[in-house]
C-alpha cells in the first residue's frame, strides 16, 4: 500500500493511502465434479490516484501445486495490453479471462473441463503502483455413478441376509447409507435385527420377518454428487444368493415402460426375491431416473422356502423400533 503524508492548514499531519484492492475476500475452497467449468473471481478496484497513465496493469494467474515443496506454474497473464498464455498446452486450451479486457477491473478467469490433475491452489495477482492477490483452492473429484445393489442370502422367514451396495466410481471419501420406505417416503431407519457391516455399504439383517418386507434404498455420496440404487425384500417362494441389480441412467422413461411391459416375465424370473431395482443419479440439483439392467447371464434358482405365516406378529422379528 502506498501512503502520502501532508500537512494541513492546522499543521496536523494527514495520511492518505491508495492501493489496488481485490474485491474477493479470503481464500475460497471449491469442490468440483470432473468435467465441469468454473469461474475463478478476481474483480479489483483502485483509488483514482493509482490510475496513473505512466504505467499499465500487470495481471497474472498461477497454479500452485500442493506438496512439501509447492511449485508455481504461470497459467494466464495480461501485460502491455496483451493476453499471454504461458501454461502447458492442455491448460492453454481450457483457461481464459472472463472479460475481453481484464484491465477494466475484472481479472476473473474461467477454467473449463476440469480434471483431477487440476486440483491445486490458484492465485490471482494484480499490480500497478501497488499489488494485491487472491487465492482459491480447487479440489476436483469424480461423482459416484451407477451403484450396484444386491441381496446376499436366502429370502425366507427367520433367515439372515446382507444387503450390499457398491460402486466402482467416485472419488473417496464415499459415504454409504441405507434407508427404507415408510409410506411413500424413504427414511433413515435401521430394521429390527439390522446392523451396518464392516464392509462399507453392507447392511446385515437377522431373522427375516414381515417387518422387513419393503423397498430398501442405498445412497452413495461424496463432496460432488450422490447416486442411488434400491432392492425389494418380499416373501414369494424363491431363492437368491448374490443377485446384483445394476442401475442404468441412459434409457428414457418411455423405454423403461416398454421394457417392463414387454419383458415382465423375464425380469421377474431373473430378479426373483429382489424385485426390480431402480438407480438414480443426482447431479447439480437434477435427478435422472433409469431402469434396472439385469445381466443375461444371471439365472435364478428357485425352491419353495415359504414358511407358514407366523400366528403372532413378530414371531420371527425383534420388537419393532422407530417405525411409529
Amino acid at each position: 500500500m502506498l501512503c502520502h503524508r501532508a500537512m494541513s492548514a492546522q499543521a496536523q499531519e494527514e495520511v492518505s493511502c491508495f492501493a489496488v484492492r481485490i474485491k474477493e475476500k479470503g481464500q475460497d475452497v471449491i469442490y468440483l465434479p470432473k468435467g465441469e467449468s468454473v469461474k475463478l473471481g478476481c474483480p479489483f478496484a483502485s483509488d483514482p490516484e493509482d490510475d496513473t497513465p505512466d504505467n499499465g496493469w500487470d495481471i497474472e494467474w498461477k497454479q500452485v501445486k500442493p506438496g512439501p515443496h509447492p511449485q508455481d506454474y504461470p497459467l494466464l497473464s495480461y501485460h502491455d495490453n496483451r493476453v499471454i498464455y504461458p501454461g502447458p498446452p492442455d491448460l492453454q486450451q481450457r483457461v481464459g479471462f472472463i472479460s475481453p479486457d481484464p484491465s477494466l477491473y475484472d481479472a476473473s478467469m474461467q477454467l473449463r473441463d476440469v480434471q483431477i490433475t487440476d486440483s491445486a491452489t490458484y492465485e490471482c495477482k494484480v499490480k500497478k503502483t501497488t499489488e494485491a492477490s487472491h487465492k482459491v483452492t480447487i479440489t476436483v473429484q469424480e461423482r459416484p455413478l451407477l451403484p450396484q445393489c444386491s441381496i446376499i442370502g436366502e429370502i425366507a422367514y427367520g433367515a439372515d441376509v446382507t444387503l450390499r451396495c457398491f460402486t466402482s466410481t467416485g472419488s473417496p471419501p464415499l459415504t454409504y447409507q441405507w434407508s427404507m420406505t415408510h409410506g411413500h417416503q424413504f427414511r433413515d431407519w435401521m430394521p429390527p435385527g439390522g446392523s451396518m457391516g464392516s464392509v462399507p455399504g453392507d447392511l446385515h439383517i437377522r431373522d427375516l420377518c414381515e417387518d422387513h418386507v419393503g423397498t430398501y434404498q442405498c445412497s452413495v455420496r461424496n463432496n460432488v454428487g450422490v447416486a442411488y440404487c434400491s432392492v425389494d425384500i418380499y416373501f414369494g417362494g424363491g431363492y437368491q444368493r448374490g443377485l446384483i441389480i445394476v442401475g442404468s441412467v441412459i434409457i428414457p422413461l418411455l423405454a423403461l415402460a416398454l421394457i417392463i411391459g414387454g419383458s415382465s416375465g423375464a425380469v421377474h424370473a431373473a430378479a426373483g426375491k429382489a424385485g426390480v431395482a431402480v438407480a438414480q443419479v443426482a447431479t447439480a440439483g437434477r435427478i435422472i431416473a433409469g431402469t434396472a439392467a439385469v445381466p443375461a447371464a444371471l439365472r435364478s434358482r428357485s425352491r419353495n422356502t415359504r414358511r407358514p405365516k407366523p400366528a403372532r406378529s413378530g414371531e420371527y422379528c425383534s420388537p419393532r423400533q422407530g417405525r411409529d
